[in-house]
């Protein structure tokens, strides 16, 4: 046995034992309105928490491989996204982000606190009314003496009400007519700091959202997160890559977690079509360690889309679309019964692979247009 393979099962061990201790039994999960205290402990007494953050700071060292095979397993046998998106975030927020951008004075004074579960951090783009486009966010910081002081009000926070550490983007210049953007770390406790309600959505419970808003907020300066004035092509250009590409296992655990949820199929017929199921989770899963591997295969994480992942991830999605309406078709065809678990996952599946839909058309126009452009003779 490799030595992959025993952290492969080193980290299946963690996650079931979490499964059982924390999750097995409760179906109350898409009525939270918030993230139960109990599971969030459970995940850092578990070891899950630290998977992706050196030893040296209370981790596990693990890579992306590692954060993926427990985003799989998790969904797989837990089978509620809300809690695999919350873990996700928190994981790679803390890996892709501060453990990658931070000074060592950052990493002391905050991956340990993110590797046991003492807090967590969000990263904070989106602003009311315009999301994440760079040509329309307003929030700004500017320097006074040795501070940043931060106005302005971000929206859609992934696990914000859970954080103690808000990543926020900001502009702090203007170049050649282009906004320049820093990332800067701003503590819940900094002073003109408020947390607003957010949006709210009705799916992906119980992973929790808010708004912040920012009079005011002093901050030090020392709280720069990497280069001053580059925040989109270090930070949020790799997060959406390596974001989506993560994300496909904890689709295919998913995915996974209903054809596990169904039993044993009632006819010949629908055995048949259960095997048919059966042989696209899998085809998917095979697409699925093919983007986590190349994650890990860069050697440069600052690229914006390493191995062509944009275009691979997009064919994993329709390939996921597929699947999720065929699990759809077999359960009016054949007559199938599921519980109110599997009908919450099922649609959760669907309304997390549709989201940011008109972007992914206007990326499939641009891709279908290049296809057809003319190519030079060699």
């Amino acid at each position: 046995m490799g030595d992959d393979d025993e952290k492969c099962r080193e980290i299946h061990r963690r996650v079931d034992g979490f499964v059982e201790t924390c999750m097995a039994g409760r179906e109350d999960w898409s009525a939270l309105s918030e993230f139960p205290t109990d599971v969030w402990q459970g995940l850092g007494e578990h070891g899950l928490l630290g998977l992706s953050l050196p030893e040296a700071f209370g981790g596990s060292s693990g890579n992306y491989r590692t954060l993926a095979a427990a985003a799989r397993r998790l969904n797989e046998r837990g089978g509620v996204m809300g809690v695999t998106l919350t873990w996700l975030c928190h994981c790679m927020n803390a890996r892709l982000h501060l453990l990658r951008r931070g000074t060592s004075e950052q990493h002391a004074q905050w991956l340990p606190k993110l590797a046991s579960g003492e807090t967590t951090l969000t990263i904070a783009i989106s602003e009311p009314g315009v999301g994440a486009h760079p040509k329309h966010l307003k929030t700004t910081a500017r320097l006074d003496g040795g501070d940043y002081v931060l106005n302005g009000e971000k929206s859609y926070l992934t696990n914000g009400p859970l954080a103690g550490l808000f990543i926020v983007l900001a502009i702090t210049g203007e170049q050649d007519g282009r906004k320049q953007f820093s990332a800067i770390l701003v503590e819940r406790d900094a002073p003109g700091f408020t947390q607003t309600p957010g949006i709210e959505i009705d799916f992906l419970k119980p992973s929790p959202h808010c708004g912040i808003e920012l009079r005011d907020c002093r901050v030090p300066a020392a709280n720069l997160l990497g280069q001053a004035g580059n925040a989109m092509e270090e930070i949020s250009i790799p997060m959406r890559v390596i974001e989506d590409a993560l994300g496909t296992s904890a689709k295919a655990g998913a995915l996974a977690a209903q054809l596990r949820m169904l039993g044993q199929p009632p006819t010949d017929d629908a055995m048949a079509d259960f095997g048919n199921l059966l042989a696209q989770a899998d085809a998917l899963g095979v697409v699925e360690d093919g983007l986590v591997a190349a994650l890990d295969d860069n050697a440069n994480e600052d690229e914006g889309d390493p191995s062509g992942l944009t275009l691979r991830t997009a064919g994993f999605r329709e390939l996921a679309k597929h699947l999720n309406a065929g699990i759809a078709a077999y359960l009016k065809t054949h007559d199938v019964s599921v519980s109110d678990k599997f009908r919450t996952l099922h649609r959760d599946v669907d309304k997390s692979l549709g989201i940011a839909a008109s972007v992914h058309r206007i990326q499939a126009a641009k891709r279908a247009a290049k296809f057809f452009q003319p190519r030079e003779r060699p």
